[in-house]
């Protein structure tokens, strides 16, 4: 399991769920988590991203 928290005032861009996703793959995880004080930009949208 890939695990990303991030504390942030300005929302999670799209950039830094790529980097969630090439870790998920180099470390043969089999999920991956990405939790927030902020919010997603427009880009992601709400909810549950499969990545």
């Amino acid at each position: 399991m890939a695990v990303q928290c991030k504390c942030w005032k300005c929302d999670v861009e799209n950039g830094i769920l790529l980097q969630l996703k090439a870790g998920k793959q180099v470390h043969s995880c089999c999920v991956a988590w990405m939790v927030t004080t902020s919010n997603f930009t427009r880009q992601q949208g709400a909810g549950e991203l499969v990545i």
